[in-house]
């Protein structure tokens, strides 16, 4: 929108979706305290800052692009971590994108997953775990150059062995990536 406009944008919105498709760089602001600035993709993935629009909304901006329309319906998009598969996006191939994965959307597996219907198995290494106040936590996973965060339960945490510096596979269903969360343009915001 500022790149249109060529001028300087505040937008207020409740709606991440729209703060998504519209917004290089954002602010969380709750009960008049700013609680976090920075790029949409940091802001989006801080779970502190999103604690004041629920942990729901907590997720990660994966810059992709377009690689193939494919016969059956899906679009193969390449990452910096590896192709995902989506329903049908419109575009020619090359076609910047940016995807927003929900957190509590991501599964993860320490070994390489077979016989799945999820089709997207993105390999990477754990960054961070979070334990949350009740029974959750936030997994921050290295992907190829970019970053997917997984909610799941400190008991899943636990029963994995998760821990800094290992190797896991994050597992992305091709039908929880809503048609809203994909929109057109770079992954990354300027600095």
């Amino acid at each position: 929108l500022r790149a249109h406009l060529a001028m300087p944008v505040v937008l207020v919105t409740h709606d991440m979706n729209e703060a998504q498709m519209l917004a290089d760089r954002m602010a969380v602001i709750d009960r008049g305290l700013m609680l976090r600035t920075g790029s949409t993709a940091e802001v989006m993935a801080d779970a502190q800052a999103l604690r004041a629009l629920g942990l729901r909304e907590l997720s990660a901006m994966l810059p992709a692009t377009i690689a193939t329309q494919e016969a059956d319906g899906l679009t193969r998009l390449q990452t910096s971590g590896g192709p995902l598969w989506l329903p049908r996006i419109d575009g020619a191939p090359g076609t910047a994108l940016r995807l927003r994965i929900l957190a509590h959307e991501v599964i993860l597996s320490r070994r390489q997953p077979e016989g799945l219907s999820a089709q997207n198995v993105l390999p990477g290494k754990v960054i961070e775990i979070r334990p949350g106040e009740g029974p959750g936590a936030i997994v921050r996973i290295r992907a190829g150059r970019d970053e997917i965060l997984a909610r799941v339960t400190r008991r899943a945490v636990a029963t994995l062995g998760l821990m800094a510096g290992q190797e896991v596979y994050a597992i992305i269903e091709s039908l929880s990536v809503a048609r809203s969360h994909v929109v057109r343009g770079p992954g990354r915001a300027p600095d």
